[in-house]
């Protein structure tokens, strides 16, 4: 798969001391768990990758540079637990959290990578079957014109769940 502008693919280089010591820093972490029992600081298995999009309370119509407040629902329908910030990393640093993320884009063949992203946390883990309804505040383009709103959701520090295949959330909006 292409690699999204969020998350650009590393490129392979000879392993240096810096690398090494890096490498051995995190494989303490990997497979790791929490209290809670859901692996921590440690990139979900390619079955995570999987969302159903209920519904997302975005006006088609908003002026420019208005703020509204949406409700975005959204359902795990893979076999993993989605970590919350607290659960995805035993550091804290809320790494390898998925996080809801969205941006406008002026037109259907804009790559993932363009426009500014904004993330929106879970309160707390997302088991498989589960559903959640994240409010967030969208803040419509300064220059007026038809645009998409695209919802997907990201693995911090490691991928987009369009990368993995899964559907995004692409919503119509005229900004006046």
């Amino acid at each position: 798969m292409m690699a999204s502008g969020l998350y650009p693919r590393p490129q392979r280089r000879a392993a240096g001391l810096g690398v090494a010591l890096l490498g051995a820093v995190l494989a303490i972490g990997l497979g790791a768990c929490n209290k809670t029992g859901i692996p921590s600081g440690s990139p979900l298995v390619d079955s995570a990758f999987q969302v159903e999009w209920l519904s997302a309370t975005v006006p088609a119509q908003m002026r420019a540079g208005e703020v509204a407040t949406v409700r975005v629902n959204f359902r795990n329908i893979s076999d993993q637990v989605w970590p919350d910030p607290k659960t995805g990393d035993p550091a804290g640093t809320g790494a390898y959290a998925v996080r809801l993320v969205w941006r406008w884009r002026t037109s259907e063949d804009m790559s993932t990578g363009e426009g500014t992203t904004t993330r929106a946390d879970l309160d707390a883990p997302l088991g498989p079957g589960r559903d959640v309804t994240l409010p967030v505040d969208i803040t419509a383009p300064r220059q007026p014109g038809q645009y998409t709103l695209q919802f997907d959701l990201v693995q911090e520090l490691v991928t987009t769940f369009e990368d993995h295949g899964a559907k995004l959330n692409l919503i119509p909006v005229t900004v006046q």
